[in-house]
């Protein structure tokens, strides 16, 4: 079972100016948690599976469910609710009983060391690209061990940004697949520095369009290798306008480079 660790580092590559104040990591332990403790983690895990197309952000229930099982032990339970009519006049007592649920509500949730851990997590491009830089530096298995790849799988079959990829696999001649190619068009923007992926507001990061900033090149590289994927399995399709949008993406990625390699 999956723990959360709070406040804890040791080995002699990690530093701290604070004694890990604030630090949060998972670990995994075979021999942790109740037999009920992990049944009701699968319990978690399917129901936001079944329900993973209308409810598309957990609720970190994992996290929950261990952090308040430790705060309830040094904690009073919470108080009832108090429900106040329209008509009614809201009393001093139901103002304090309200303050009260809420503070320990959030006290419930608190971490020892004084922080609430939670999920900064962003968007799903994040992934991929380490898990692609720990596999090249051959790091992957030592700093992935089984568990975490299997979450890590789950992740990306729950969410899917890769509904194009995920539509194919499942049915190359799917009308759901030909549907996603007919809409690639909308996402290219072409520029003086080339092509590029554009989000609503004409920036090319779609993952966040209202504050991405419009030079990243991440996604252009996605878009290459989307590509040069698709011209590999369908070389007949659309061979002009492909290499065309290839070589102007690499044009605008090699354009962009700084002299000492980086972005």
């Amino acid at each position: 079972m999956w723990k959360l660790k709070i406040a804890e580092g040791e080995g002699p590559w990690l530093t701290t100016t604070n004694n890990h104040v604030g630090r949060q990591h998972w670990e995994f332990d075979h021999e942790a948690g109740t037999p009920q403790e992990r049944d009701q983690v699968e319990r978690y895990r399917e129901e936001f599976t079944k329900n993973r197309f209308q409810i598309k952000q957990s609720a970190d229930l994992l996290m929950r469910m261990q952090v308040r099982n430790l705060s309830l032990l040094h904690l009073p339970l919470i108080s009832q609710a108090i429900k106040v009519k329209e008509t009614e006049d809201i009393t001093e007592e139901a103002v304090t009983t309200t303050l009260r649920r809420a503070i320990s509500f959030y006290s419930t949730i608190q971490a020892h060391d004084g922080h609430w851990p939670a999920e900064s997590a962003g968007p799903l491009f994040f992934l991929p690209p380490l898990v692609i830089a720990l596999y090249v530096t051959g790091a992957v298995n030592e700093i992935l061990s089984p568990e975490h790849q299997m979450e890590i799988i789950r992740y990306i079959c729950n969410h899917q940004v890769l509904c194009l990829i995920a539509c194919y696999v499942e049915d190359p001649n799917s009308e759901a697949y030909k549907r996603h190619l007919a809409r690639i068009p909308d996402y290219f923007w072409l520029a003086e520095d080339g092509m590029k992926m554009q989000s609503r507001n004409g920036g090319f990061p779609a993952w966040e369009p209202q504050r991405a900033f419009s030079w990243y090149v991440e996604c252009t590289a996605s878009a290459i290798q989307g590509l040069v994927l698709f011209r590999k399995l369908h070389p007949g399709h659309r061979t002009k306008e492909i290499d065309s949008c290839i070589t102007r993406a690499i044009k605008y990625i090699e354009e962009t480079q700084n002299p000492d390699g980086s972005w």
